[in-house]
């Protein structure tokens, strides 16, 4: 845990998108909570996406 911490942190400081990748109910959508309220984008809105029902055509653009 203090080893993503650590990296919820360093990628909050960076402008670079991030891709957080697993298996369902591993707690994706919370680090990725974790890295937006961290940001200076944390004023803004967190917006979740569900990029299982969107098509890979859709995504791709």
């Amino acid at each position: 845990m203090r080893e993503l911490r650590q990296v919820i942190e360093d990628f909050a400081d960076r402008e670079a998108t991030v891709l957080i990748l697993g298996e369902g109910g591993t707690g994706k959508e919370r680090v990725a909570e974790a890295i937006h309220y961290r940001s200076h984008r944390r004023n803004g809105p967190f917006v979740r996406v569900t990029c299982s029902a969107l098509s890979e055509r859709l995504l791709t653009s």
